[in-house]
């Protein structure tokens, strides 16, 4: 059966198959005559390994992910020394300057 779409002068011709075989080449035809977007390859850059690798070695351990953060800035901004020299940035842990 054949149809016939009206509207616009792009008219579209519409074919209702009617064995499983014409189903069948109606189907590979789409798959083949569609666009087919270009497959993207997998890329991982060295900071999402990094950060994979450590949010499984914390829920490994039993180590909430929040906390860990948590504490983890509180050390750097508030327990460290932190140098600035030229484009150099030096950050030394566990030296408190309290007295």
């Amino acid at each position: 059966m054949i149809y016939r779409q009206s509207g616009d002068d792009s008219c579209q011709w519409l074919y209702t198959p009617d064995t499983p075989q014409e189903k069948r080449i109606i189907k590979d035809a789409k798959e083949g005559l569609s666009y087919q977007m270009p497959e993207i390859p997998f890329e991982i850059t060295q900071k999402d390994f990094k950060k994979v690798v450590l949010d499984y070695m914390l829920f490994e351990n039993g180590i909430d992910k929040k906390d860990f953060e948590k504490t983890m800035l509180e050390s750097l901004l508030y327990d460290s020394h932190i140098n600035l020299q030229d484009s150099k940035i030096e950050i030394i842990l566990g030296q408190n300057d309290e007295k």
